[in-house]
């Protein structure tokens, strides 16, 4: 029970922004959902009927095949929609769970402010300015792409500073297929791998006490290796959908577009 109170209370303000986020983004989608109803929410845009269209052929919808959808964009998103819909059989928790994880994303760039600050305020302003943001808001409540990849790669780089600060397995491979789920989400991130790798090289050499490559290699073997892991699993589970796409069209890429 101790355990328990003292996690919550150090996460205490991560939980607050979380909650005035989610709370901020339910309003705006009932009010949504009120004037346009649901299929008008679902239909809001031509890309949000198309990702829907993708979702449904993978769960078997008698529809034509999507098949310039699935090259333009790739794999990620419909994927995630298909797994809502074929858990909870109606659209209306794909706008749950895009306010949910909108909001868990102002709760992160809090521990990312304060974490690259070390000051609460910074954190604050930081993420109630997402909180806040009309965009993010929006985006949270439209069948599109943006929402989830920036969870993703938010959370991903979260837990890859986790790892470097911890130096723990779990953090690293965690961070590595929210990362590669990520580039399969929207192709713009994919070679976010290596700013990754740069923000590695430039943390442990900051805290190497000898400053030779030798030294630095010697002293942090089983950090590198976590490290490398994290980045595999991310090229390994980008590489297969460019594998599909050269195979299909002839054309090594990851998506055609990063929609």
């Amino acid at each position: 029970m101790n355990y328990i109170k003292d996690r919550f209370l150090d996460n205490k303000q991560f939980l607050i922004i979380i909650l005035i986020a989610f709370l901020i983004r339910f309003y705006f989608l009932s009010i949504s959902l009120s004037q346009i109803g649901l299929d008008g929410l679902v239909n809001a845009t031509v890309d949000s009927t198309n990702y829907m269209k993708m979702a449904n052929w993978l769960l078997g919808a008698d529809i034509p095949y999507p098949e310039g959808r699935f090259f333009d964009w790739g794999i990620g998103h419909a994927a995630w929609l298909a797994g809502i819909l074929f858990i909870f059989r109606s659209p209306f928790w794909i706008f749950i769970f895009q306010i949910i994880i909108s909001s868990i994303s102002c709760g992160f760039i809090y521990k990312l402010g304060v974490y690259f600050t070390g000051d609460k305020k910074v954190g604050w302003f930081a993420s109630l300015l997402l909180a806040l943001s009309v965009t993010s808001i929006n985006l949270s409540i439209l069948i599109l792409s943006d929402t989830l990849y920036f969870f993703l790669m938010l959370f991903g780089f979260y837990l890859f500073i986790k790892g470097l600060e911890n130096n723990k397995w779990v953090y690293f491979i965690l961070a590595g297929f929210l990362n590669g789920y990520g580039v399969l989400t929207r192709s713009i991130g994919q070679f976010w791998f290596l700013v990754l790798i740069l923000i590695a090289i430039i943390t442990i050499y900051s805290n190497s006490e000898k400053k030779n490559i030798k030294s630095i290699y010697i002293s942090n073997k089983k950090l590198i290796l976590k490290i490398g892991m994290s980045i595999l699993i991310i090229l390994i589970m980008t590489s297969f959908w460019v594998g599909r796409n050269y195979s299909k069209y002839n054309i090594p890429t990851l998506a055609f577009t990063s929609a």
